[in-house]
Formats: C-alpha cells, sequence, structure tokens
C-alpha cells in the first residue's frame, strides 16, 4: 500500500467518470428502446426466431444499463467519503462495497477510461491483491457479478422480455405468463377449464322410451330387425353413459384457492430447487386426475426473473422445480391458468453453491509466469462457486497440464490444502 493517494485528484476523476457512466447509460436506454420496438415489429411479422436472437442482446444492453446505474451510486458514495479514505490506510467498511464494486466493473467496461484511472489509484492505495479480498470476503454486489457474467439468458428470461415488449407495442404473441413483481397477475388469455365445456345434452327419458318402443317397417327381415334392435340399445347405453358422467366432471375442476403446495424450502445457487403441487376441488378435496395448467413464476430479489418447470404426475399432483441464479430472497408465484394459488407467492432463500464452478475458479502465482529447467514451478489454485464465493474446504479434483513450445507434455501435481 501506499501514501500517495491524492483525495483531490481522485475525486477530479471519479467526478469526470460519472459524466462518462451518465452519457453511457442514457445512450443505452435510447438504444434498448429503439431495439424494443425492432423486436415488436418482428413479432407482428411472425418472426419469432429473429426476435429471440435481438432479444438476447436488448437482454445484455438492459445489464449494462443495470451496472452502470449502480456504479453511479458507487461513484458518489466514493466522492461523499473521500476524505475519510484517504485519512485511514484501510478501507473504511461503510464504503467497502462501493470501492469493490468500482474495482471489480471497471475492467468490463473499456470505454469508461476515468473508471479506469479510478480503479488503478484504488489499487494503489490499498495493494494488488485488494480486488480478491472484495471477491472473498463478499462485498461485490452479486447482482454486480451476475449482470456482468456474460452467460447466455436462460429462455425463460427471452419469453419474460417477449412478452412484456408484444404487451407495450399492443403486439399478439401467445406465450407463457410472466410476472411484473412480487404477488403480480400474470397477462395471459386463461386457458378454458372443464366446468366451460359444452357437454353434449343427454336425451330425455321420452326420447329414450320411444327409441327402444320403436317397432321396425313391416317389410323387414327379422335378422334387419334384430340389427336395428342392437344399434338402438348400443345408442341407450352410450346416452346413459353420458348422462351418469356429465355431473362427475364439474366436481374435479381445480380451483386455485385448494391447491396447495409441499416441500419447498431454501437452496443453493445453480441446484434445482423441488417442490410439490396438489390440486384441490371447490369441496377442498384432493384431485386424483391431472390435466390442469399450472406456472411457475419466480421473482428475485436482485431482478432475476425465472420460470419454473412442471410436470404432471397424473393423479392430482404435480412436481415443480426451479434453478436460482444468485443467492438472495426469491418470491414463487404458483398459478392455476391466470388465478395466484393459496398463500402464495411463497419466500425462499437461495445460498452460495457448495459447489466448484470451474470458469469461476483462479490460478495465480510466480510458476505461471517463468520458471527454470529441472525445477519446480509452484502456483495457487483457488476453487470458487458459481458466484464466484471462495470455497472454504477441499475435495475438488484438479488437473494440471503443460505443453512447451516443441510439443513435451508435463502433468503437473496437485496438493489439496483443504481450504478451498
Amino acid at each position: 500500500m501506499t501514501k500517495d493517494f491524492s483525495a483531490a485528484k481522485f475525486t477530479m476523476t471519479m467526478k469526470l467518470a460519472m459524466n462518462r457512466l451518465v452519457l453511457h447509460r442514457n445512450k443505452n436506454m435510447e438504444l434498448s428502446q429503439v431495439h424494443k420496438r425492432e423486436i415488436a415489429e418482428l413479432l407482428e411479422q411472425n418472426k419469432e426466431d429473429q426476435a429471440r436472437v435481438r432479444t438476447t442482446s436488448v437482454i445484455q444492453e438492459d445489464y449494462i444499463t443495470e451496472v452502470l446505474n449502480m456504479l453511479l451510486i458507487y461513484v458518489e458514495t466514493v466522492i461523499a467519503r473521500v476524505k475519510i479514505m484517504e485519512s485511514q490506510k484501510s478501507c473504511p467498511i461503510d464504503v467497502k462495497e462501493a470501492v469493490c464494486g468500482v474495482i471489480f466493473a471497471a475492467p468490463y467496461l473499456e470505454t469508461q477510461v476515468e473508471l479506469l484511472k479510478g480503479r488503478k489509484m484504488l489499487l494503489k492505495k490499498y495493494g494488488v491483491k485488494f480486488p480478491e479480498e472484495c471477491v472473498s470476503c463478499n462485498c461485490v454486489n452479486p447482482k454486480l457479478s451476475t449482470k456482468l457474467s456474460h452467460k447466455l439468458p436462460e429462455d425463460s428470461l427471452i419469453n419474460y422480455y417477449l412478452t412484456a415488449i408484444a404487451k407495450k407495442h399492443n403486439v399478439e404473441w401467445d406465450s407463457a405468463p410472466y410476472v411484473d413483481a412480487i404477488g403480480a397477475l400474470p397477462s395471459v388469455t386463461p386457458s378454458p377449464n372443464m366446468s366451460s365445456f359444452d357437454l353434449p345434452s343427454p336425451p330425455s327419458s321420452q326420447q329414450a322410451s320411444f327409441s327402444l318402443q320403436k317397432q321396425p317397417p313391416p317389410q323387414q327381415q327379422p335378422q334387419q330387425q334384430q340389427q336395428q334392435q342392437q344399434q338402438q340399445q348400443q345408442q341407450h347405453q352410450q346416452q346413459q353413459s353420458i348422462q351418469h358422467q356429465a355431473p362427475n366432471i364439474t366436481q374435479v375442476v381445480a380451483v386455485a384457492s385448494q391447491c396447495r403446495i409441499s416441500g419447498l424450502s431454501n437452496g443453493q445457487v445453480g441446484q434445482p430447487l423441488s417442490f410439490n403441487i396438489q390440486a384441490g376441488d371447490a369441496r377442498g378435496q384432493a384431485k386424483t386426475t391431472g390435466g390442469d395448467v399450472f406456472y411457475v413464476l419466480i421473482s428475485g430479489e436482485y431482478g432475476d426473473k425465472v420460470y419454473g418447470t412442471v410436470k404432471d404426475n397424473d393423479d392430482g399432483s404435480y412436481s415443480a422445480s426451479f434453478v436460482p441464479q444468485s443467492q438472495g430472497g426469491y418470491a414463487v408465484a404458483v398459478y392455476l391458468n391466470k388465478d395466484l394459488i393459496s398463500g402464495g407467492p411463497f419466500m425462499v432463500q437461495a445460498s452460495p453453491s457448495v459447489q466448484t464452478d470451474a470458469s469461476f475458479s483462479t490460478a495465480e502465482g510466480p510458476g505461471l509466469k517463468s520458471g527454470k529447467a529441472g525445477r519446480s514451478s509452484n502456483f495457487t489454485i483457488t476453487a470458487r462457486d458459481s458466484s464466484g464465493n471462495k470455497r472454504t474446504k477441499g475435495g475438488d479434483k484438479f488437473y494440471v497440464f503443460a505443453q512447451n513450445d516443441r510439443g513435451d507434455k508435463i502433468y503437473g501435481t496437485v496438493n489439496d490444502n483443504l481450504d478451498g
């Protein structure tokens, strides 16, 4: 760490960074609106595949806009606290999230020249290993790391965007419902339920009696009479079957207020979170047949929109699941057609994944930069989960493979320190 940190110079740099961040954000917002209108036109022309490709880009643009808004708040925070930062050797706890956010996000935004300069000033003050400390102490906002991960959006999120775009621009586009906010009803055209079907009208008792008593014309042969009577009897049996079945159909219609869920509990990032849905009828009795249409819609604490999967078990119960993409709280809304089931939305928490993610794990040390023939070159592998959090336990299997320019292959050895 160095003491040559000038509060005045850092403040000037951060103010210039704010101006560029605002320009970048406004430009992104304008482009996003233009692109969303273009997507609406594609949906109107039934070019859904092209609309989906374009939507992927729009989602990434909106992600960056959210990041820019967060950075504007962070920059304002560090400017307001710069005198305290200058006077203290270590980073003040009340400004650490803002400092870590700037250090983490700046390399992803190459056009933000002043922000990168401010990052260099912070690294000179707090040391080159400070970024690692930011991640290990969970000071980087999970929303920031999620939006900058450049992972392709899930199909459920693309559907969410397409539905919202179609609704805003009055374009008819058939899709699953979506949740705008916790507890909001989805904008859908409900599927017809069983009680709204037009059932065949059963014949009256007079009609049935007449069909059985009617005699064939005198000219018909006995064999023809027998065949006609058999046909009439079959028709009568079918009509009686309809009479008996019709009342039962309306009795097994699922009602949202009588549906229940079970098995929903807290989970981990990147791991399926499963639970059961039990359909109930108007009398409060559990259904024993399937065929109902349930939707599972999830709204995350950091703006995540997730669609769950629902499997009909054909016995009145349904198996549902979804995969939380980041740690934090989630509101789980379960809908029967367009109606929210009783007790919803339900709140759950997703904790950091305990599984190591290779894409987030890191390797660093002198052995990765240079070495001498015949001597060991050492470096350290740090295991991290899918949220970038450092693992605190060992047990993962890492393999090291090296090859020189002559094609000589070397397999390295890895020692597990049992601390991640």
